[in-house]
């Protein structure tokens, strides 16, 4: 389903009471023809919901990055093609940012250890303080290193 929809389900949730009490109401007074157009202009409303809830998310599909052609693809561009590609396919991006993002202080670790980065680099990469990442680092086997100046 839709982030849309996600957000706004408990909206539908007192939609739907209101809609119980309306309907009640409806009925007791006896008011037949608006009784009528209530149910059919709510009926038409959660139709209408669900269609763009399935469009939306159709729209919005995720191009998963464990997909083994579209891996085998990305593996064989250069860094250039890559940054290229990726930012004329924002579908593709967006996969390969989840995907990244889930594993982002693993990554910052691995090029701590392999001396590619400094740890307050590697700290901002992996969406941590900088003292968590030297505790990780520590427990990690890593020696943790600053860099003097600019990198």
């Amino acid at each position: 389903m839709h982030k849309f929809f996600e957000i706004s389900s408990k909206y539908l949730i007192i939609a739907t009471i209101l809609y119980v009490i309306v309907l009640g109401i409806l009925t007791y007074f006896k008011q037949t023809f608006l009784l009528l157009i209530f149910v059919v202009g709510y009926t038409a409303i959660l139709i209408a919901i669900s269609i763009l809830s399935f469009i939306l998310d159709w729209y919005e599909h995720d191009l998963e990055y464990t997909n083994e052609e579209t891996e085998k693809f990305l593996k064989e561009l250069d860094y250039e093609e890559l940054l290229l590609y990726l930012i004329n396919e924002p579908k593709l991006f967006k996969g390969i940012k989840k995907e990244v993002m889930k594993k982002r202080k693993e990554i910052a670790l691995r090029m701590l250890k392999e001396k590619k980065i400094s740890l307050g680099l590697a700290s901002k990469l992996a969406g941590v303080n900088y003292f968590e990442m030297l505790d990780e680092a520590i427990k990690n086997g890593i020696k943790p290193f600053s860099v003097e100046g600019d990198i």
